[in-house]
């Protein structure tokens, strides 16, 4: 049986990585249909304070606090929706529009020009409050950034309903990343010159991920359960100490040294592995391979001094198989797991082993241990190997292609 402190250490690796392991493919899932841009996305999300890639349909979404206001990004390859639409919020109660000259423009508001010949000869500002406009262009920085804003016949600037929103219909996807941090700048800008506007009433609410809390309880819980598993660890080593009990020594069982074998927790209802525990197609794959199915296998797994010992154990009054594993005289891992097959895989052929995923980031100090789950799935092999005494393990694209010469 597992002991305590393992089944921690397990959950406390699995932990993280499962979270890690799912937030990726959360964000592929938000970045289909948007994977040509997918780098300057992230690069938007990530520029701006808790920066959030989302969906909203079809809509690609980025929520975030830039450097003065929250903001919302969405992007859209819809028809009917502008390709790229940038919100924030606005200090004042006021509307003004500002797009092209040949766009329509509300009936009942007032154009109010900016002095700039260039940009008034081709943009339009119209507005319901003229005074207040006017207030607002007089200032350097409102009517440069707004200027900047317009950067296309294709874009509007819309001021109304407390809110801030650039709308351009058509955007190229080359150094988008760019093109919408310099609006956020701008907008930024024009909320400056607002801001200090009399009566201005400033946003001072932040966007902020949801349920944050629940983001980091898997970082929060893994070194906890770590302290929980060296705390176990350590009173059933004070428990033995201090018990008034004599240790009896452990009676020697058939292949396993009574050195060993008084190590090994309830060894008494089990028995080590005989070729026919086996699966018998593994047994013939193994032979063809040199090798001998066999319970106990030596290694040099520490990399320098005496051989290592790894046991294949069978429970005695179930078909349950368990592996314990000694390097330098002390068990490092015992777990139950199945065994369909297992061999001694040398230092030397580590390094050309095809991995799943990265493969290992460690360096093997010494010699491997293949176990194999199920001989019909090629996926199914996992390879124990020590970095110094820690234990890693990775699982190899196809375990039928290692090879233990």
């Amino acid at each position: 049986m597992p002991r305590p402190e393992h089944i921690l250490i397990l959950v406390a690796v699995a932990m993280p990585a499962l979270t890690l392991l799912i937030r990726r493919a959360r964000l592929l899932y938000n970045l289909r249909g948007y994977r040509t841009v997918a780098r300057e996305l992230r690069h938007i999300a990530a520029a701006i304070d808790k920066g959030e890639i989302d969906r909203d349909g079809s809509d690609l979404l980025i929520r975030g606090n830039g450097k003065q206001f929250p903001c919302w990004i969405r992007l859209s390859q819809s028809d009917t929706q502008p390709a790229l639409n940038i919100r924030g919020p606005f200090p004042l109660k006021a509307t003004i529009y500002c797009s092209a000259r040949e766009q329509e423009h509300p009936a009942n508001a007032t154009t109010v020009r900016t002095g700039d010949a260039w940009f008034d000869s081709r943009f339009r500002i119209s507005t319901d409050q003229p005074a207040t406009a006017r207030i607002l262009l007089a200032s350097a920085g409102f009517s440069t950034a707004m200027r900047k804003l317009c950067c296309s016949s294709r874009t509007f600037v819309v001021i109304e309903n407390d809110q801030i929103e650039v709308r351009e219909l058509v955007v190229s996807t080359k150094d988008l990343a760019s093109h919408v941090l310099n609006h956020l700048t701008e907008i930024g800008e024009i909320l400056n010159v607002a801001c200090q506007f009399p009566g201005a009433q400033p946003n001072k609410e932040r966007v902020g991920r949801s349920a944050s809390w629940r983001r980091l309880a898997p970082y929060v819980l893994s070194p906890v359960l770590l302290i929980a598993a060296c705390l176990t660890t350590s009173a059933r080593r004070l428990s033995q100490q201090s018990s008034p009990y004599p240790v009896t020594e452990f009676p020697s069982t058939a292949g396993i040294p009574p050195s060993d074998a008084s190590k090994i927790p309830d060894l008494q209802n089990w028995r080590l592995m005989e070729a026919a525990d086996f699966d018998v197609n593994g047994n013939a794959w193994l032979q063809q391979q040199g090798q001998t199915p066999q319970g106990r296998i030596t290694a040099t797994f520490a990399g320098s001094g005496p051989e290592d010992s790894a046991y294949l154990l069978r429970a005695k009054a179930s078909h349950a198989t368990r592996l314990v594993v000694f390097v330098r005289g002390e068990i490092r891992y015992d777990a139950m797991m199945p065994i369909a097959l297992a061999a001694r895989v040398p230092k030397s052929s580590l390094g050309g082993i095809t991995w799943r995923g990265r493969g290992p980031t460690g360096d093997p100090a010494g010699d491997g241990l293949l176990v194999v789950r199920k001989y019909d799935d090629p996926g199914s092999g996992m390879i124990f190997f020590f970095s110094g005494l820690q234990l890693m393990f990775e699982a190899p694209k196809d375990f039928r292609a290692v090879s233990f010469y």
